[in-house]
C-alpha cells in the first residue's frame, strides 16, 4: 500500500450523521497526519442483504482492496479512492442460507485469485474468485456430503444412502478425490469431493487387485478411533463406553460401503464392516480378498509395488504397518501377503482417520486444483 495511505474499516459513522446513522463503512486515512482521504459507505448493492459492513480488516493488494460483508458482499475497491472495481453476493456460491455476523476472516490473496472462507457455522465453502475481474474460479466444499455430494456419482445409489440429493446437476462434473486414483481430473476440477477416512484406506488397499481384475470377492474389517464420528455425541462415543473396548457397527450396511464399492468397480462381491476402537485418532483396514486366479506373494508384492511407485504418500512396506507410525501424517502404508492355506490375498492399510482420511488429502486435492506441488504443506 501507498505509504500514505492506511486503510481499515470502521464500524459505523458518527451518530450525528443522520443519513448514514448505523451504516458500516470502509475508510482511509493519510499516514502523515490522520485526515480522512475517503469513505465507501455499505450498503446492499450486491445482494438483497440488510447491507451490514466488513467485521474483518480488508485484505490490500496492488494498489485494490478487497472487502468482505458480514451478509456475504465481497468487493473490491480502488485504494486510492474507494470506488467500487466490482462487488459479489458470494451467498449465490458458498452454499450457505446465512452468513452470520461471526464472519470475520480477511480475504486471501493467492496469485490471481482472492479466497473467501466460510463464515461461521452457515458458511460452507471456500471460494476464489478472480481478483481482477470477480469472475469464480474454484469451490472447495467443506461438508458436500451434506449439499451436492459427488461422492457417489449413481443418483439412485446416493439417495438410497444419503436421501434427497440438493444439486444432482452437478454430479456429471464432480470428482471423487481419491488423488491416487484420480489425480488428473482433480487437477482440472472445479468440484471435488474428499472421500471417507474408511474408503481411503480401504480402496487404496485393494486397487491394484480390482485394476487387475483379480478382486473375485472382497471382506473388509477397518477400524477406527473415535475421532472418526466427528463431533457427534451419543452414549457409545462416552469414555466409559469405549475405554477398554473393541465393538462393530454398521454392520446393516454402513454409508461408505457404496462409496468403495464405486471406486473398487469389477472388485466382485464386497463385504465391509467398520469397528471402534479406544483411540482418539488412527485407521487401519484389514483386507481378505479372493482372487480370480492364484496369486503368489511374490507377484503381489510386485503388483503393489508397481502400482505405487513414485505416489509421495503411498508406501508399501515389509511388515504390517500400526496406527501409530502415520499419526499426523498423510502417508497410507500398505502391508500385502497371501494367506498360503486358503489361497486369499491380504491387504494392511493404516492412515491417520484425521489427516490422509479427511484434513491433509483435501490439502493434496487442494494443491492440485491450485496448480501448486501436490506435497506443498504435507511433507
Amino acid at each position: 500500500m501507498a505509504a500514505s495511505h492506511f486503510v481499515s474499516r470502521r464500524d459505523r459513522l458518527p451518530s450525528n450523521d443522520v443519513e448514514r446513522r448505523g451504516q458500516e463503512v470502509v475508510a482511509a486515512y493519510d499516514l502523515n497526519n490522520g485526515h480522512e482521504l475517503w469513505t465507501q459507505k455499505w450498503n446492499a448493492e450486491f445482494s438483497d442483504s440488510t447491507g451490514d459492513g466488513p467485521r474483518a480488516t480488508p485484505t490490500w493488494d496492488q494498489g485494490r482492496l478487497y472487502a468482505l460483508g458480514a451478509t456475504g458482499e465481497l468487493r473490491c475497491l480502488d485504494a486510492n479512492n474507494g470506488s467500487v472495481i466490482w462487488g459479489k453476493n458470494i451467498l449465490n456460491d458458498n452454499s450457505a442460507k446465512n452468513l452470520p455476523w461471526a464472519m470475520a476472516a480477511s480475504p486471501l490473496i493467492v496469485d490471481d485469485k482472492v479466497i473467501v472462507l466460510p463464515g461461521g457455522p452457515n458458511g460452507k465453502s471456500v471460494v476464489a474468485y478472480n481478483k481482477n475481474t470477480g469472475a469464480p474460479v474454484w469451490k472447495v466444499l467443506d461438508d458436500p456430503q451434506a449439499y451436492v455430494s459427488p461422492m457417489l456419482v449413481d443418483l439412485a445409489v446416493y439417495e438410497e444412502t444419503y436421501g434427497d440429493h440438493t444439486a444432482p446437476e452437478l454430479l456429471a462434473d464432480a470428482v471423487y478425490g481419491l488423488t491416487e486414483l484420480h489425480r488428473d481430473e482433480v487437477r482440472g476440477a472445479r468440484l471435488v469431493a474428499n472421500p471417507g477416512c474408511y474408503p481411503t484406506a480401504a480402496i487404496l488397499a485393494l486397487a491394484p487387485l480390482a485394476e487387475g481384475g483379480l478382486a473375485e470377492d472382497v471382506v473388509i474389517s477397518a477400524a477406527s478411533g473415535v475421532s472418526g464420528a466427528g463431533r457427534v455425541a451419543g452414549d457409545r462415543f462416552h469414555f466409559v463406553s469405549v475405554d477398554e473396548n473393541f465393538t462393530p457397527y454398521g454392520i446393516e450396511g454402513h454409508r461408505h460401503l457404496p462409496e468403495i464399492v464405486q471406486e473398487l468397480d469389477g472388485a466382485g462381491r464386497v463385504t465391509f464392516v467398520p469397528h471402534l476402537v479406544p483411540l482418539d485418532q488412527g485407521l487401519l483396514a484389514s483386507c481378505f480378498v479372493t482372487t480370480s486366479r492364484d496369486v503368489e506373494a511374490e507377484e503381489l508384492r510386485r503388483l503393489y509395488v508397481e502400482r505405487y511407485e513414485g505416489e509421495p504418500f503411498v508406501e508399501v512396506v515389509d511388515q504390517p504397518p500400526g496406527v501409530r507410525e502415520v499419526r499426523d501424517t498423510n502417508l497410507c502404508r500398505i502391508h500385502v501377503a497371501v494367506d498360503e492355506r486358503t489361497g486369499r490375498a491380504m491387504a494392511f492399510a493404516a492412515i491417520d482417520n484425521l489427516w490422509k482420511g479427511a484434513a491433509s488429502q483435501a490439502i493434496q486435492n487442494l494443491n492440485l486444483m491450485l496448480g501448486f506441488d501436490e506435497t506443498e504443506g504435507l511433507l
